[in-house]
C-alpha cells in the first residue's frame, strides 16, 4: 500500500507539473488582461455571434470572460452586467456556449500536450458551441418554448479580490488540482484492484463502441466527462507514458471531452444563470456525441483514402 501511495504521488507530481507549465503563464496573462480592463475587447468579435444566436450583444462579454478564464469568470461577468432581461431560452443558449467553450486557452494547450493539433481543437470547439447553441435556440423559438424571463440565482454585486488575495486563490486552485489528480490516481488504482474499472470500461464500451476507442483510454475518458478535461487529459498523459494508445483514440477522446466535460459540476454552475436542464445537459450530450461520431467516420474515411492513395502509388511504381 505504501509503495502504491509513493508511486501515485510521484506520478501526480509529474502530471501536475506538466499541466502547471501550461496553466500558470495563461493564468498570469488572463489576470493581467483583467487588471488592464482589456477582457471586454475580446467580446467585440463575438457580438455578431451573439446576434446570430439571438442573444444581447453584451452577452459576448460573458462568453469572452469564460473563454479567457473559466465558467466562474463568465458567471462573474453575467452578474456584473446584470443581464436580467433575457429569457430562459436565451440563458440556456448562452449557457451552452459557455459550457462547451470556457477556459479554452489552457484546455487546447493541454490537448496539445497530448499530441493534438491546437488550431483544430480551438476551431472545432467554437464551431460546436455556436452550432449546438443555434440548434437549441432555433428549436426553442420554433415551438415557443422557455420564452419566459430567466430566474437567475446569481448576485449582482461581486467583490473584487486584491492582488494578494488573487495570488492566494490561484495558489489554492493549483494545490487543489494536484490534490484531485492524486486522489483520482489513488481511486483508479483501487478501482483497478477490485475490478470496478473493468465494469466501468464495459459500460463505456457500449456507449463509445461506435467511436472505436481503445480500451486503455476509456477510464480517463470517463474521468474527463465527469470531472473535467484537465483531469482526464492529465490521466491520458500518464497513460501515454506507460501504455501504447493509438493517436486516433486520443484525438477522439479529448475532442469529445472538449464538448462534454465536467457534466455534473459545470452544468449545475451554469444553471444559476437561469437556463433549463434539458438543453444544457441532455441536448449537449446527444449533439456532442453525434459530432464526435461524424468526426470519427470522417477520420476513418480520410485514413482509408490516404492508405488507398499510398497503395495506388505503390502499384504505379512497380515495374
Amino acid at each position: 500500500m505504501f509503495k502504491l501511495l509513493i508511486y501515485n504521488f510521484k506520478a501526480s507530481v509529474r502530471v501536475s507539473l506538466s499541466l502547471f507549465k501550461i496553466m500558470i503563464p495563461v493564468i498570469v496573462i488572463v489576470h493581467l488582461l483583467k487588471h488592464l480592463d482589456l477582457i471586454s475587447y475580446l467580446a467585440i468579435p463575438l457580438k455578431p455571434v451573439m446576434l446570430f444566436l439571438d442573444l444581447p450583444p453584451e452577452a459576448g462579454i460573458v462568453w469572452a470572460m469564460a473563454l479567457a478564464n473559466s465558467i466562474y469568470g463568465g458567471l462573474i461577468a453575467f452578474s456584473s452586467l446584470g443581464l436580467k432581461e433575457i429569457t430562459i431560452a436565451q440563458a440556456s443558449t448562452l449557457g451552452i456556449v459557455v459550457l462547451i467553450c470556457h477556459n479554452i486557452i489552457i484546455e487546447v494547450l493541454v490537448a496539445r500536450r497530448c499530441g493534438l493539433n491546437i488550431f483544430f481543437q480551438f476551431i472545432f470547439r467554437i464551431f460546436c458551441a455556436v452550432t449546438i447553441g443555434y440548434v437549441v435556440m432555433t428549436f426553442y423559438k420554433s415551438f415557443d418554448l422557455f420564452q419566459g424571463p430567466a430566474q437567475t440565482l446569481l448576485p449582482v454585486q461581486i467583490e473584487q479580490l486584491s492582488l494578494k488575495e488573487t495570488f492566494i486563490q490561484e495558489l489554492y486552485n493549483l494545490i487543489s488540482i494536484f490534490g484531485i489528480i492524486f486522489s483520482l490516481m489513488m481511486l483508479m488504482s483501487f478501482f483497478e484492484r477490485v475490478g470496478i474499472m473493468r465494469f466501468i470500461s464495459k459500460i463505456l464500451e457500449l456507449v463509445l463502441k461506435p467511436l472505436g476507442l481503445s480500451r486503455e483510454i476509456l477510464p480517463p475518458t470517463a474521468i474527463g466527462l465527469s470531472m473535467g478535461l484537465t483531469y482526464g487529459a492529465g490521466l491520458i498523459i500518464e497513460s501515454i507514458d506507460g501504455k501504447s494508445i493509438d493517436r486516433r483514440s486520443i484525438f477522439l477522446a479529448l475532442t469529445l471531452m472538449g464538448i462534454c466535460h465536467s457534466l455534473i459540476e459545470d452544468t449545475i454552475l451554469v444553471l444559476a444563470m437561469g437556463g433549463e436542464l434539458w438543453g444544457l445537459f441532455i441536448v449537449r450530450i446527444i449533439l456532442g456525441y453525434c459530432y464526435i461520431f461524424g468526426l470519427s467516420k470522417a477520420n476513418d474515411s480520410l485514413e482509408f483514402i490516404r492508405k488507398w492513395l499510398l497503395s495506388t502509388r505503390g502499384k504505379e511504381l512497380q515495374p
